[in-house]
């Protein structure tokens, strides 16, 4: 049953990796690897943003007629700052587009590369037996390609698995918003509550912006 088991958890993953969605998974850890290993580079872009912002802020307040020479030097120094903004984006863009690419692939390559390879090394073991006569008329079916009569094999275990796991998903799917239709108002509130606490506490640390959830 170990086997039974093995196969249920790795095709439960592969389902929430496909309804959670290949891109949000990239993106989400490139958010990690980019606060983790690039954070230098990311603190200077914001670094820079703040000092375009107050070179702007000064800008509109100094006159280009009556302080021209003024003008001019902060005019420049904004340009410089822009152009250095535009290559650290460019950059973090690039960085971007191929992380995204690779861990995509590497993932994929995981997911399917091992119910691929599960299939195939386990292509005549059965997965476990069936109790006499029971499905009698399609057990042959059951232990197809090369599993022995009676028992259950690896490819037709992972389709049974991925059938319950789908429809699993769909049903929490659905089920969230019914839920949250009948919570009580009470329940809503201190929800909504506790989420704005931790927000505020604990939502600056953090590299992205964490939505409210909690909107009905």
């Amino acid at each position: 049953m170990s086997l039974a088991f093995s196969i249920a958890i790795i095709v439960l993953i592969s389902e929430f990796v496909l309804w959670v969605g290949y891109s949000s998974l990239a993106s989400l850890a490139y958010t990690i690897y980019l606060n983790t290993f690039q954070k230098e580079k990311l603190l200077k872009q914001r670094k820079i943003k703040r000092e375009i912002l107050n070179v702007k802020h000064d800008l509109a307040k100094t006159s280009s007629q009556d302080q021209f020479a003024k003008w001019a030097k902060m005019r420049r120094k904004l340009d410089s700052k822009l152009s250095e903004l535009d290559k650290i984006t460019s950059s973090l863009g690039f960085l971007k587009t191929t992380f995204e690419i690779k861990f995509t692939t590497f993932l994929w390559a995981i997911i399917n590369g091992t119910q691929t390879l599960m299939v195939l090394w386990y292509f005549s073991t059965p997965v476990f037996y069936l109790p006499d006569k029971w499905f009698s008329p399609v057990t042959f079916t059951l232990s197809l390609p090369f599993s022995p009569s009676g028992s259950v094999s690896v490819l037709v275990w992972f389709l049974v698995c991925r059938k319950v796991s789908k429809r699993t998903i769909i049903t929490c799917k659905d089920a969230v918003p019914i839920c949250h239709k009948y919570v009580p108002d009470i329940v809503k509130k201190n929800g909504m509550d506790f989420f704005h606490w931790c927000n505020n506490k604990f939502g600056k640390h953090l590299p992205f912006v964490v939505e409210d959830v909690c909107k009905s």
